[in-house]
């Protein structure tokens, strides 16, 4: 891509900006909307009022609009529990609503794929099974009611999209219509769309940069969330170094070679330069915690999205939280720092418990490789580690590296790290 069609694709950025901002005061589901898919792009007191007037409605006076409010807020963790109770309470009534009513005549509900998404992902958030199933059905009556009718293709999409996350195997459920690249590379960076195959989601990357260099239409609010999303997301795949297109095999190669990247580690015995009060150092690697800073070092160059020790949905009382994360990737990067006192039965057990905790449905993370620092340099087990590492489902690559030689001047204390961080998944 040139510079010129780079600032171009700047100014876009800024254009649907504008339109999000300007639509503040306004409608009050497309300003939440569009928060979901870029949190940043409205004022959190605006979005707090919205949310809030949307769970003090009740009874008839509460609209589809605002239960898809709250169905947001809940995905967003902006809800209290008397705000999920309205949720819960907007979703039972919702769900007895018929798409047509005396006369034939459609209920607005049934066209709307802002406020179908937002109901969606609403009872996924609740996770109470009883009611996911009737809005399962509810929203594919809807689905069915409206194909018979024009609907904007970005709505279109979005009622396919919210229909698709009920099923067992959503990703194969084709939201082929071309004038949707757009919505098609905004449900990928929401992990509700598969990845695969790349071609695709190439094809849809290089279709949205096109419309968004060319475009001349009128952009609504939320397609303009929908456009702003996708040009973060694709934007944020791209390393900010010259590589193309980075693929999780380059990602293992990096961190395979992480020890050998060590040969300049500081660890002096003795000053290195002649100034007055010069010491030594020595930059200890000691538990998971400087683990995970030496990755960031690496990794944060290459990509712009990385994010650390990100909160995954809880499980049950549970609040995991994944040590590096890679939103662009679907992937989580699982450090363990492997002590002398530790078995690699005890990694393996480790990591396994961290996947099933990760990975659960509503994550955006589809994937771990495992990290692991070797404390004691027990190079002659590292293989049956990482076989057996790999040997565990969604692990697609393990690396396991030794404590360079010349960084042992005594084996480091126990880690707490893992204690805290248990204590803190149960509050």
């Amino acid at each position: 891509m040139t510079s010129t069609q780079d600032l171009l694709l700047a100014d876009a950025s800024k254009s649907l900006q504008v339109i999000i901002t300007n639509s503040a005061g306004r409608h009050p589901l497309e300003q939440v909307f569009a928060s979901w898919l870029v949190p940043d792009c409205m004022p959190l007191s605006s979005i707090r009022s919205n949310i809030d007037a949307a769970a003090s409605a009740s009874g008839a006076q509460r609209t589809y609009q605002q239960v898809a409010i709250l169905g947001y807020a809940a995905e967003l963790t902006m809800c209290d529990e008397i705000q999920l109770d309205a949720l819960r309470k907007g979703l039972d009534v919702l769900s007895g609503k018929e798409p047509f009513v005396t006369g034939g005549t459609l209920m607005g509900f049934v066209t709307d794929g802002v406020a179908l998404m937002g109901i969606a992902r609403g009872v996924v958030s609740l996770k109470e099974q009883p009611l996911t199933d009737k809005i399962h059905q509810w929203i594919d009556r809807c689905r069915s009611a409206s194909a018979g009718f024009a609907v904007v293709p970005f709505q279109r999409a979005l009622i396919d999209a919210a229909s698709a996350i009920f099923q067992p195997n959503h990703s194969v459920i084709r939201l082929d219509d071309p004038q949707c690249a757009d919505v098609r590379v905004m449900l990928r960076s929401k992990g509700l769309l598969d990845v695969e195959p790349l071609m695709n989601s190439e094809s849809d990357e290089i279709q949205l940069l096109t419309d968004l260099l060319h475009h001349d239409s009128v952009v609504t609010t939320p397609l303009a969330a929908i456009r702003l999303c996708a040009l973060r997301y694709i934007t944020s795949k791209s390393p900010t170094l010259d590589l193309s297109r980075i693929t999780v095999k380059d990602l293992g190669n990096v961190l395979r070679r992480v020890e050998a990247g060590m040969r300049f580690w500081t660890w002096e015995d003795s000053p290195r330069t002649k100034r007055k009060g010069a010491e030594a150092r020595k930059w200890h690697i000691d538990n998971e915690y400087h683990v995970q800073n030496l990755l960031w070092v690496i990794l944060a160059p290459l990509f712009p999205d990385l994010k650390d020790e990100e909160y995954t949905p809880k499980v049950g009382a549970l609040q995991p939280r994944a040590d590096i994360c890679i939103p662009s990737m679907q992937l989580i990067i699982e450090v363990k720092f492997w002590r002398s006192t530790t078995s690699s039965q005890d990694m393996i057990r480790e990591i396994a418990q961290d996947n099933s905790l990760y990975l659960v449905k509503g994550s955006r993370y589809k994937k771990i490789i495992a990290f692991v620092w070797d404390d004691a340099r027990r190079n002659h087990q590292h293989d049956v580690l990482i076989q057996g590492l790999l040997d565990l489902q969604d692990v697609i690559d393990a690396i396991v590296i030794s404590r360079p030689g010349n960084l042992i001047e005594m084996l480091s204390p126990p880690d707490e790290k893992n204690t805290i961080d248990q204590l803190e998944d149960q509050t």
